[in-house]
């Protein structure tokens, strides 16, 4: 069985305000996985991952001024480098001043060739 995060779960876990998706869902572009017959909008997990896959290229200072403005209480990245290819304990100090968490889903060590590519 999947799981399913009601807009206000999903918004928080994106980054983004539940208005947000419902104008994407308005606009097309993220449409929730079901309505329930009340209204309320639920999306799945593998949604949450499709649309984590697309938001990597979010720029660093958009990234900056959300964790600042407490609008993120968790960044998910693969792998520390593509995070950034510079500073990520910058990026970590900051997003410790407003209690983010950066979550890293793969610790293997890479050679510095490897994080170059």
């Amino acid at each position: 069985m999947s799981k399913y995060y009601s807009i206000n779960k999903f918004s928080k876990i994106l980054g983004v305000s539940a208005q947000t998706l419902r104008n994407w869902d308005k606009k097309g572009k993220l449409h929730p996985h079901h309505t329930s017959s009340n209204g309320y909008r639920y999306y799945s997990h593998e949604q949450l991952n499709q649309v984590m896959n697309v938001k990597p290229n979010l720029d660093r200072k958009e990234l900056m001024k959300r964790i600042s403005q407490n609008k993120v209480d968790k960044v998910v990245v693969f792998y520390k480098d593509r995070l950034l290819r510079f500073g990520f304990e910058l990026v970590e100090y900051i997003a410790s001043l407003y209690d983010c968490d950066i979550e890293i889903i793969d610790h293997t060590e890479k050679t510095e060739q490897q994080e170059l590519v």
